[in-house]
């Protein structure tokens, strides 16, 4: 039996939750004092950074309201027991 059988998957999942927070966590602080010397070795100017920055924010923006919406694969939310039969999920109307 190898050693990764012996291991709990919930200390694996705690074990990576802990290596990503600590990598964005790193990723975030270290963007800030790299981002002039990155412009300046990319060519590009701070309007156009900005508008990457903004295109970024709005795809996470764009993910957070699909997310919302609770139609995600194995998604329970917006789930209502006393829902229609034809579709569980969805609650009947008065």
């Amino acid at each position: 039996m190898s050693a990764s059988a012996d291991r709990s998957p919930v200390l694996i999942a705690l074990g990576g939750l802990i290596a990503m927070a600590v990598g964005i966590g790193a990723g975030r602080f270290v963007y800030t004092p790299i981002r002039p010397p990155m412009l300046a070795d990319l060519g590009l100017s701070k309007a156009v950074s900005g508008l990457i920055a903004s295109a970024n924010f709005a795809g996470y923006f764009a993910r957070a309201l699909v997310a919302s919406k609770g139609r995600q694969p194995g998604s329970r939310r917006g789930h209502r027991s006393h829902g229609n039969r034809r579709h569980p999920g969805r609650a009947t109307k008065p």
